[in-house]
């Protein structure tokens, strides 16, 4: 099954119903109109008319990542982090650099983390972006 935005579908329907000239369609059976037959892939769409899609679910889009350098979140306010790691290298190993995701929170532009292992502020890990975190599960 695939989510939709009932209130673009909704928008596109009416729309796209408005644009065709539906005096101008011709059926072999002259009993039907191209308006029926709208209105009839409108009522099949889920056994019932348009105004059905009216309480339908909309999808809220996933908020997007903001680069640091654009702006920061509310201070002490955890949020979803990517964390770009420098790397580390001596004569007993290789760490490659890479990003990861985490929790974090910032002060005065200091950035730490609920588990903190890494000090985010004092270390080779620094926070290049984020955005606020889901609402957490409430049942059904």
């Amino acid at each position: 099954m695939r989510l939709i935005d009932a209130d673009a579908f909704i928008k596109f329907l009416k729309e796209t119903s408005k644009k065709l000239e539906f005096d101008k369609i011709e059926f072999k059976d002259s009993s039907l109109t191209a308006q029926a037959i709208i209105d009839g892939v409108i009522a099949d769409l889920d056994g019932t008319s348009l105004d059905g899609f009216e309480n339908a679910p909309t999808i809220e889009p996933e908020p997007k990542w903001t680069p640091v350098t654009e702006a920061l979140p509310e201070e002490e306010k955890n949020v979803l982090a990517t964390v770009h790691f420098d790397g580390f290298k001596n004569a007993y190993t290789n760490i490659p650099p890479s990003d990861y995701v985490d929790i974090a929170s910032q002060y005065e532009g200091y950035w730490s983390s609920p588990s903190d292992e890494y000090k985010v502020a004092e270390s080779r890990h620094h926070v290049i972006a984020w955005k606020p975190l889901p609402e957490p599960w409430r049942g059904e």
